[in-house]
């Protein structure tokens, strides 16, 4: 274990100590590096990272496009929703966080699970959103 380190401050005539635990500030350091590619799907792109490839297209809706793939670190089936013009709209950007939110909470088997949520690669494709769920082998249509 690597000792802690000790930082001395001094505020309005008080000594005050900060303890920062090196083992925490490594673990940061250390997180893994995703590598993007850019695919293009019925007139959109998809920027999502190279251990995920896009199998087909599921579907298209007014908050934007599904397609099935692969991760291929684990070969497990995933489906990929891009969602559009995130803040279009605030009663649309609320019924997506919901959406997110109620998704994560629950844990049963006729629900699919989200297993991440991806980051845009850079900051000008923040109106769009990545959501990597289970690939469930029908719809409710």
């Amino acid at each position: 274990m690597v000792p802690s380190i000790v930082k001395q401050c001094s505020s309005q005539d008080k000594q005050v100590t900060q303890s920062i635990n090196y083992d925490n500030a490594l673990k940061k350091l250390n997180t893994k590096v995703q590598i993007f590619h850019s695919i293009e799907v019925m007139d959109l792109v998809f920027h999502i990272p190279t251990k995920y490839k896009l199998t087909k297209l599921l579907g298209r809706g007014s908050y934007g496009v599904v397609c099935a793939g692969i991760n291929t670190e684990t070969g497990e089936k995933v489906a990929i929703k891009k969602v559009i013009k995130l803040f279009r709209e605030r009663t649309e950007t609320k019924r997506l966080l919901r959406e997110i939110k109620l998704l994560k909470f629950f844990d049963h088997d006729n629900i699919i699970k989200v297993k991440e949520l991806l980051n845009p690669v850079k900051l000008k494709n923040l109106e769009e959103l990545y959501i990597v769920t289970e690939l469930m082998d029908s719809d409710l249509q």
